[in-house]
């Protein structure tokens, strides 16, 4: 029998979410503050990385600690296709998703047949592969001199000028996405091949089949996650891309709380500000994550979201007591 799914009770619906998303993009159009858009942009993109693999990890149980392999299968298509062979934004970024969802398509057949941590080194041998050859293969992607994304020429000035607000919406995107899926017939099925492969498998769900669909998906968000990191940056290299990247993007859904889409969006803003506050440990940042995704097990293994829950239960009995 199937364990009983319970849903977190803080659930954000698709219209809060929109009009959360149009008040930051009027924030970003009258404020003259660029380090709170440049930091709420980089919250943004962390967490269309997060809920990428938050559809995967959280949802069927099948973690991947290659995702920033995608993120930048994403940035260096687009950027190369446009600075490169002068294909215009509206037609590079469909292709780079397009391509990157492709090549997870080819990459979910074969290594999602594997689980635990042999499905886990699988995908850590693709993240390195790929930043292996963003690094030599020179001739296309510069090395590490990098890909420079002169936004202002791409994109016009108009564009570039409102990439923040271009982050917002395609966060937007992606978290009602998330909230959609997770409330699905296909969100049902995941979530029952989570629990239980077996059981799941003896009602007629063909949980080879999700496990694909939600890999893609998180290939996909990656893909968009990146263009919007290349535009905003400027320049693309290696090192961005690093094994330390992709254990960032599933520290964020770990501390934020596996499975749940506003925990993630929680921890995209708690480990992205973090460091905004850690300057004096900037070379020790994985090791200040590791310790807090410790302390969360330890403490509170629903991470933040199961925090918050808490929390709620604790006010609203109070509130009852008085």
């Amino acid at each position: 029998m199937l364990k009983k799914w319970n849903p977190s009770r803080l659930i954000l619906p698709n219209w809060i979410c929109a009009a959360a998303a149009a008040i930051l993009i009027i924030y970003g159009a009258i404020s003259t503050d660029i380090y709170i858009r440049q930091v709420l942009s980089m919250i943004g993109i962390n967490y269309i990385l997060a809920a990428g693999l938050n559809l995967l990890f959280g949802h069927t149980g099948q973690i991947s600690i290659g995702q920033a392999g995608f993120y930048a299968l994403g940035a260096y298509t687009a950027s190369i296709l446009e600075t490169k062979l002068a294909v215009p934004f509206f037609a590079a970024w469909p292709v780079a998703v397009i391509l990157t969802g492709g090549i997870a398509f080819l990459l979910g057949q074969r290594i999602l047949k594997l689980h635990g941590h042999y499905l886990a080194m699988a995908t850590i041998a693709f993240g390195m592969i790929i930043e292996s050859l963003s690094t030599n293969w020179i001739e296309v992607t510069n090395g590490h001199a990098g890909v420079y994304v002169r936004s202002k020429t791409l994109l016009g000035s108009f564009l570039s000028s409102n990439l923040f607000a271009l982050v917002v919406l395609f966060a937007a995107l992606a978290f009602i996405i998330s909230n959609n899926i997770e409330y699905s017939r296909v969100g049902r099925a995941i979530r029952a091949v989570r629990e239980n492969e077996d059981a799941a498998t003896s009602v007629g769900i063909v949980h080879s089949k999700y496990k694909v669909i939600m890999f893609i998906l998180g290939a996909a968000f990656s893909a968009v996650g990146g263009i919007m990191y290349a535009h905003l940056n400027g320049i693309i290299t290696p090192e961005v891309f690093n094994l330390a990247q992709s254990q960032t993007i599933l520290i964020i859904v770990v501390v934020g709380g596996i499975g749940s889409n506003i925990g993630v969006l929680l921890g995209a803003i708690v480990i992205t500000t973090l460091p905004e506050f850690l300057y004096g440990f900037a070379d020790y940042n994985i090791l200040v994550y590791g310790l807090l995704v410790i302390l969360m097990q330890l403490f509170c293994p629903k991470g933040l979201i199961g925090m918050a829950e808490s929390l709620g239960r604790l006010l609203k009995k109070t509130a009852g007591g008085t």
